[in-house]
């Protein structure tokens, strides 16, 4: 499935770069800055709340993106796997910038270095430009909820195994 733009004829599917090749964003290779998502979705208006719980009021993704996860998530919800909660998708340069700061922030705080704290957070967030966030293409799996209401770790769980 491509989503293409109607602005052009020339217009590139999402997920890709004008050469045609699958876009990879991360530290290597940073979103090119004119790049921007094409058709956002807020997922907790968009999404079924019987197949996923979506964590925030705000949180988007590109419409391609999570018409696929939630296909994905029917095929596990009829094996039996009913327990996805979603944390975060879509992040603008800006907001990523935001948790990188506050990531350098808490570990200057425990007495790190300028230097020690930025290699630090590298290791946690994601350089700004550089997060496959930026394209809506990518969500994060948290906490998830079992039938019993109580939580548990997403890592380890069903849900993270299939």
């Amino acid at each position: 499935m491509i989503l293409l733009t109607a602005e052009s004829e020339n217009a590139i599917p999402v997920g890709f770069t004008a050469d045609g090749l699958p876009l990879l964003v991360n530290r290597d290779s940073p979103l090119p800055d004119d790049y921007q998502p094409q058709q956002l979705v807020n997922m907790r208006d968009y999404c079924d709340s019987s197949i996923v719980s979506i964590k925030g009021s705000e949180i988007e993704g590109e419409q391609i993106a999570v018409d696929a996860l939630l296909a994905m998530l029917m095929q596990a919800q009829s094996e039996g796997l009913t327990s996805w909660q979603i944390s975060a998708g879509y992040r603008s340069v800006a907001y990523q910038q935001k948790l990188f700061d506050d990531k350098v922030y808490s570990y200057r705080q425990q007495g790190m270095t300028g230097a020690q704290a930025r290699s630090a957070a590298r290791k946690l967030v994601a350089d700004p430009g550089c997060s496959e966030h930026h394209t809506g293409l990518a969500v994060d799996f948290a906490l998830f909820y079992d039938d019993t209401g109580l939580s548990g770790s997403f890592e380890g769980s069903e849900e993270s195994r299939w």
